[in-house]
């Protein structure tokens, strides 16, 4: 009989833990959405009045960021310090760390188009794209942010009401 409990319990539990765990995953990405809207910002504060070569502004915006997309920025600037081009090492990253920034295929494809041809164009353009960039993230996120906070709601109480049913079932 305890052993039965037991497992009833453990159940009911890794229940709960997954419709949190999704929840998280949309946090994640409205959090990584609003991350990246902030740094474009200062990247083109950085691009059009500091003028810092482009690996020393993306480690710059990396830590007043912080965060997954601090990560991500600050593995960029490493990446192109050691020589390989701002394009390679954008889309790179963005590649390997696409399930940890939690991003969608739009926000991933729009942040890919914006890595093609980065640090090499003259400012002018360079601050176009970014705010391009900036505003066509802005519009996702704004799209994305009501479903996103029904969503969360949502995969907590799937979680907590999965687990109670689990349980239950189980006893």
């Amino acid at each position: 009989m305890l052993l039965h409990l037991s497992a009833a319990m453990l159940m009911a539990f890794l229940t709960i833990a997954a419709g949190f765990q999704r929840a998280a995953q949309i946090e994640h990405r409205l959090r990584s959405l609003r991350d990246f809207q902030a740094a474009l910002k200062l990247l083109e504060t950085e691009v059009g009045y500091v003028a810092r070569p482009l690996p020393q502004a993306l480690a710059h915006i990396a830590a007043s960021i912080g965060g997954r997309v601090g990560s991500f920025l600050q593995e960029v600037a490493r990446q192109v310090d050691e020589g390989q081009s701002a394009e390679q090492a954008w889309i790179g990253q963005l590649n390997e760390m696409a399930e940890t920034l939690a991003l969608q295929r739009e926000e991933r494809a729009l942040l890919q188009q914006f890595g093609v041809g980065l640090g090499i164009a003259d400012r002018s353009r360079q601050l176009d794209r970014i705010a391009y960039t900036a505003t066509h993230l802005s519009q996702i996120e704004q799209d994305a942010r009501p479903q996103g906070e029904k969503n969360i709601r949502m995969w907590h109480a799937l979680g907590l009401l999965g687990g109670a049913l689990v349980f239950l079932v189980m006893v």
